[in-house]
């Protein structure tokens, strides 16, 4: 997705990343990211969680759950998209 950066190569089925955006400096995007973290959950849909990776904020996805069907990962996928374009209407 626009505007999504891994953190790291993805291990076993959990996947880190943050919200990058043109202009914006470490803590703007640890911010940024959080309030997308936010949005997502408070969808409803799926749950995504947080953690600290080098004094960074990530979202992290884990799709290990006997839940985390193809719907499911799809559902997020377009939440997080929807969130993007919502916190910054420049996301394509």
């Amino acid at each position: 997705l626009p505007g999504v950066a891994l953190c790291a190569p993805s291990s076993l089925s959990t996947v880190a990343f943050r919200v990058t955006a043109p202009g914006l400096d470490a803590r703007a995007e640890d911010a940024l990211s959080e309030r997308v973290l936010d949005e997502v959950n408070r969808r409803g849909r799926v749950h995504l969680s947080s953690t600290v990776l080098r004094g960074r904020f990530a979202i992290r996805i884990c799709v290990l759950s006997y839940r985390a069907d193809r719907a499911r990962v799809l559902a997020c996928l377009e939440d997080l998209d929807a969130a993007l374009r919502q916190l910054i209407p420049a996301v394509t």
